[in-house]
């Protein structure tokens, strides 16, 4: 992701009243308890972004910066409310990454099957056998990765 990295833990710079005025500007205040929604720019991931001179800062950071001061360093901004273009400064908290990993546990948001591998990934192409096959035309028939590819119908890199 070019521009802004998830973790920008660059510290937020004090910010004019016209700065002020151009970030409350992009923010749908909720009624009641509710989130308060950036409405400018969003990356891909769903965090606001908001450009305070040259640079470029998330935009959750920039609020929780406006009303509590400082983030303490290598500290993240955590969502209480889980939803990633809330910038009200009560639904934020400052932790680690590992609170943050344990928040987002604790509430049932983990998806584990990003670090599963082969047959039990969900989008896995091969399945047991096939891998078998693989390993007995490598080593007992000298095959390369392209020409077992073939042989399977997919790719090299899915043998790889």
């Amino acid at each position: 992701m070019k521009g802004v990295a998830l973790r920008d833990n660059n510290p937020v710079p004090s910010m004019t009243e016209k700065d002020l005025s151009r970030f409350w500007a992009k923010v749908c205040l909720g009624d009641g308890d509710a989130c308060w929604e950036w409405s400018a720019y969003v990356m891909p991931v769903g965090y606001g972004q908001f450009g305070i001179g040259y640079k470029v800062y998330l935009a959750h950071r920039v609020s929780w910066t406006i009303a509590n001061g400082p983030i303490p360093e290598r500290l993240f901004i955590c969502h209480r409310c889980d939803n990633r273009r809330c910038v009200r400064p009560s639904h934020l908290f400052h932790g680690t990454q590992l609170d943050n990993m344990a928040d987002m546990t604790a509430k049932g948001r983990a998806d584990h099957t990003k670090n599963v591998r082969g047959v039990d990934q969900p989008r896995a192409k091969l399945n047991e056998a096939q891998i078998a096959e693989i390993w007995r035309l490598y080593k007992d028939e000298g095959l390369g990765q392209r020409r077992i590819a073939r042989r399977l119908g997919v790719t090299a890199p899915n043998i790889h």
